[in-house]
């Protein structure tokens, strides 16, 4: 074995720089608390399996859907894409319930009178109230500001069940 000398000078043992083992000790510590939250976020997540479509036929073979009602807010220009004004297609013209009812922008009394009309008609044909909703159509361009007085109306008409769909071109979407 080799032995070690002092110096009579000097003042022990040689003395080494931790910093670089620290700074590798920490950029560790970051590696796997990162990856152990990714790890954590690909966990698989158990969902809970759709509802059953309340969905009958009706003469024509169309299905209707007593669990929910549709209204549907139309724009100025409808399904022509060419030549839009953004501030013109971003307002709505109607509102459009079930398909068959319209409404003038505004009317929200009637709206609320409607949706009331349509929810007792479905707790009536024994559909929970909690399992009826509405859904909300609109052109990808209407604003949000035309959307929300139907949210209001169907809030007044106690439906606590939403959902909104932006009607877009299939082929103009991300993949």
């Amino acid at each position: 074995m080799a032995k070690r000398k002092l110096r009579k000078g000097g003042g022990g043992a040689d003395e080494l720089n931790m910093t670089p083992m620290i700074d590798c000790t920490f950029q560790l510590i970051i590696f796997f608390v990162l990856t152990a939250k990714m790890a954590q976020e690909d966990a698989e997540v158990l969902v809970p399996d759709p509802q059953k479509s309340a969905a009958v036929l009706d003469e024509k073979g169309n299905k209707i859907f007593k669990n929910r009602v549709t209204v549907n807010i139309p724009n100025k220009y409808g399904k022509d894409d060419t030549d839009r004004d953004p501030v013109i297609a971003s307002r709505a013209t109607r509102y459009v319930v079930k398909g068959n009812e319209d409404v003038e922008v505004g009317d929200i009394d009637t709206l609320v009178l409607i949706l009331k009309k349509y929810r007792t008609q479905a707790i009536n044909a024994g559909v929970k109230s909690e399992e009826f909703f509405m859904e909300i159509r609109c052109d990808k361009d209407i604003a949000f500001d035309s959307v929300l007085p139907v949210m209001f109306a169907a809030e007044q008409a106690e439906i606590s069940k939403m959902a909104i769909t932006a009607i877009a071109d299939p082929e103009k979407q991300y993949k």
